[in-house]
């Protein structure tokens, strides 16, 4: 009866062992500031979508809300690999941004969202080129490297959109 409840016991760690794998400081900050981060997007082009009628803006936040809600699925996915819960915070920059859009309408609100976006998106691909080079864990590298490629995408279209 002991080598039952050993083995039940030892199956039943191992088992939350595999859901919940260990993950570093830097690679939870990492998780947490990137799932604000999405968070945050899409916040951010709901409210700039309220405030503007402004065609490239609007363009823009759709495909910020449709591509980061995509990315917060995988990211929220990875996340709870390592027993983290998706943040359904806005981080104090982005509560900033927000207040700031909200005083704002037309083509002001429009020109600061996709001036904020710029300097957003230089910070989040260089935060993602550290945790690239930070990272052991393959999940989270994985998906590092599928972000990247979108994250330089939204810049390129930020700054074109932002002339």
């Amino acid at each position: 009866m002991k080598y039952l409840v050993a083995t039940f016991t030892l199956l039943a760690f191992t088992g939350a062992a595999a859901v919940a794998q260990p993950v570093s400081s830097v690679d939870r900050h990492f998780l947490n500031s990137a799932m604000e981060g999405g968070v945050a997007e899409i916040a951010l082009a709901h409210t700039v979508m309220q405030r503007t009628s402004d065609p490239t803006a609007h363009a823009f936040a759709q495909r910020m809300i449709r591509d980061h809600s995509k990315n917060d699925a995988q990211l929220a996915a990875v996340a709870q690999s390592f027993g983290i819960r998706p943040s359904h915070e806005l981080p104090p920059e982005a509560a900033d941004e927000q207040t700031k859009l909200q005083g704002l309408s037309g083509a002001a609100a429009a020109r600061e969202y996709l001036t904020y976006e710029v300097k957003d998106h230089h910070k989040d691909i260089k935060d993602f080129s550290d945790e690239l080079g930070a990272t052991s864990q393959p999940t989270i590298r994985a998906y590092v490297q599928s972000s990247l490629p979108v994250l330089h995408t939204h810049l390129r279209l930020a700054e074109l959109d932002a002339r």
